[in-house]
């Protein structure tokens, strides 16, 4: 809900004076930099991330909502988002480095665990994001406890990692741990829950159960129709992968009509077609 999140940080910073205490507006300007980065509205997003790490100027305190260390996580995850991913693994790394001095149990420290490894992961480094990921994964489960969505979504990256390094074993049954959770924590019709199921399915295709892979593409492309609707981008994105395997099944007089469907509304909406589900 990026457009409604900007609205009130500006609003936000309509409502600052000049006398407010620098924090106060370093904590806005987080606000408002993270709803820009919601909008892909990356330059503006990066001045506001800026602005809010200068107003608390050389004194790089841990912090926890707004501080220091979670504007730089922020950051860090704006400049994954927009591909440069050197910069987005330098500042995560600091970022990390300042929670790790006030706390190695804390919620904070596992985001900045999970951030940095997926980071990691994105950049071909899949052997450095493992003990991150690990940690994270064992952390959530102390935190959060067995039925929560974070550790859901730890298990399912760590499932992601397993995979990419053609541990499929492992792989599958962190899905599986990860699919019970959002089912029960987040509902059997979410898109978190939808986007479990689609990389479930990346598995599978990878490892040639193209019958169960076409079941989960499915599944997951329903809700994201029930949810978002039929022409937002992870709806059409879910019917690419879906028309992926049936071509990759012999099955192109299937796959034709879905690609035809979502081709020129991808085009009209957001140029040449790119990104995962």
């Amino acid at each position: 809900r990026g457009e409604e999140g900007l609205k009130y940080a500006e609003r936000a910073m309509q409502l600052l004076d000049r006398e407010d205490d620098p924090r106060t507006r370093a904590h806005v300007l987080n606000s408002l930099g993270l709803a820009y980065s919601q909008l892909e509205r990356y330059p503006e997003s990066e001045a506001a991330f800026r602005q809010s790490l200068a107003l608390r100027g050389n004194v790089r305190e841990p912090g926890t909502e707004g501080g220091t260390a979670t504007v730089m996580q922020n950051m860090g995850l704006m400049y994954r988002n927009r591909g440069d991913l050197a910069r987005s693994e330098q500042l995560l790394r600091e970022s990390l480095e300042l929670k790790r001095g006030r706390s190695t149990t804390s919620a904070d420290y596992q985001h900045g665990l999970h951030a940095l490894a997926i980071t990691l992961q994105e950049s071909g480094k899949p052997n450095e994001a493992a003990p991150l990921l690990l940690q994270s994964r064992d952390l959530s489960l102390r935190l959060y406890g067995k039925d929560s969505s974070r550790t859901a979504l730890a298990y399912c990256e760590l499932a992601l990692l397993h995979m990419d390094l053609g541990r499929y074993t492992e792989s599958a049954d962190g899905f599986d741990t990860c699919l019970r959770i959002s089912a029960l924590t987040s509902g059997e019709d979410s898109i978190d829950h939808a986007i479990n199921l689609n990389n479930y399915a990346n598995l599978e295709e990878a490892r040639g159960d193209m019958a169960k892979a076409e079941q989960l593409y499915r599944r997951s492309l329903a809700i994201r129709r029930q949810v978002l609707g039929p022409d937002k981008p992870s709806s059409l994105r879910a019917e690419m992968n879906l028309a992926r395997l049936l071509m990759r099944s012999g099955r192109a007089s299937q796959a034709g009509p879905l690609i035809q469907r979502v081709l020129p509304i991808w085009e009209l909406q957001f140029g040449s077609m790119g990104g995962r589900a």
